[in-house]
């Protein structure tokens, strides 16, 4: 019991430590799990660090990407398996406006509003499978940035720490990617584009 939680609190230092790129072995280990994916029917997310991309695909043709402006990282080397997306989570969640049949007439008149990139969210976390966490914002300006920095430097200090041992606890590996993104309109457009279940494949390579 004291080793699972003491083993974690040591390992902290070591997160906190710069990353290895990728190996060849490991590269290659991930282009392949890439070309199983682009020969299924369903899209998938590329996520790499080193180039600074997020691809949107499906059957290997690009649908839709993303310039990453910077990204962090914490926790243990993730895996070069296909993760699927499990839930967007934000604070105020954009909601259809319900429209209940059976309490209309012929004479009524409607605008049915549909959910357009203004109503997305430009902050959010999406969950990936194998505790996997992404936080996704757009790129700060002005007193923004003061406040990211401040909300990142929480989280490093005070949640992740928390949250490694909550994991380690349950024989889980922890891991949160923080990502920016150019403007709030490509974060929005992001929320927007990403179902559930989406498979991501993530290149991690912040040193």
């Amino acid at each position: 019991m004291w080793l699972k939680l003491i083993f974690p609190i040591f390992s902290i230092g070591l997160i906190l430590a710069d990353v290895t790129p990728l190996n060849p072995i490991e590269e290659a280990r991930l282009l392949e799990a890439e070309l199983t994916m682009a020969k299924g029917e369903a899209p998938y997310v590329l996520l790499n660090t080193g180039t600074g991309t997020l691809s949107l695909k499906a059957k290997g043709v690009s649908l839709r990407k993303w310039k990453i402006v910077k990204s962090r990282q914490w926790g243990y080397p993730l895996t070069s398996n296909p993760l699927p997306l499990v839930k967007k989570s934000t604070l105020i969640s954009p909601e259809r406006e319900e429209i209940k049949p059976g309490q209309t007439t012929a004479s009524d008149t409607f605008d049915i509003q549909a959910l357009e990139l203004p109503d997305m969210p430009k902050r959010f976390s999406l969950t990936l499978g194998n505790d996997i966490h992404i936080y996704v914002t757009p790129s700060p300006q002005g007193f923004s940035r003061i406040l990211l920095f401040s909300t990142s430097l929480l989280r490093r200090l005070f949640f992740y720490p928390l949250a490694t041992i909550n994991s380690s606890l349950h024989d889980n590996c922890y891991h949160t990617l923080e990502i920016e993104l150019e403007s709030k309109t490509e974060a929005q457009a992001l929320y927007w584009a990403l179902a559930e279940d989406t498979n991501f494949l993530i290149f991690d390579q912040n040193e």
